[in-house]
């Protein structure tokens, strides 16, 4: 059908980049689904949040990654999304190499499965990133040094995490991403040396 929007399920939404991905869907005019933990109801701010998306027309699952049963109910019939190309990570640093590793379980699952997915790689959140000029584990930036990893030679893609969302979203119903991985690459604003 033309103009049919696909469903999107949105776990993480209450997260840093969740809930532009929440918005940017929304926005877009997907029936967005988000997930979220049953331990969510200790967090105010978070509740909020999901009574807000729930007002602005989500709908609402009740999930855990915990639990098998909760999650297959709710990615039935829905397009999976992840962020980062997880498959490329293998060499990671600790202390987030553990993360792409348990990330990677998830995709051959979803994989196995034969749920429809789109991967995203959207490499570096420029606004959570460069405040902190790359250091992990700072939030600003830090006063007496700065740790350069490996031998500086590497280069690295920053994008803002609104256009994250927001292509991300624009991939849902587009054919040639379907169980694919999409990669963004910002044409401008690339600093070169």
């Amino acid at each position: 059908m033309a103009g049919k929007k696909g469903r999107v399920l949105i776990v993480g939404a209450t997260g840093y980049l969740g809930r532009r991905f929440v918005k940017a869907s929304m926005a877009l005019g997907h029936p967005t689904f988000v997930l979220y933990r049953p331990k969510v109801a200790s967090d105010a701010e978070k509740v909020q949040m999901l009574i807000g998306f729930k007002m602005e027309g989500a709908t609402l699952l009740q999930g855990s990654f915990n639990d098998f049963d909760s999650l297959v109910s709710a990615v039935a019939a829905n397009h999976l999304r992840h962020r980062l190309d997880v498959d490329r990570m293998e060499h990671a640093i600790p202390t987030g190499d553990y993360v792409f590793a348990d990330k990677r379980v998830i995709r051959r699952a979803i994989e196995k499965a034969n749920i429809p997915y789109t991967y995203v790689s959207a490499n570096c959140c420029a606004g959570y990133f460069l405040a902190a000029i790359a250091q992990v584990d700072h939030i600003m930036p830090p006063t007496d040094h700065v740790l350069v990893y490996g031998n500086g030679d590497k280069k690295c893609i920053w994008v803002d995490e609104d256009d994250m969302a927001m292509h991300t979203m624009l991939a849902v119903d587009d054919p040639r991403t379907l169980n694919k991985t999409l990669y963004l690459r910002p044409r401008d604003n690339i600093l070169r040396r």
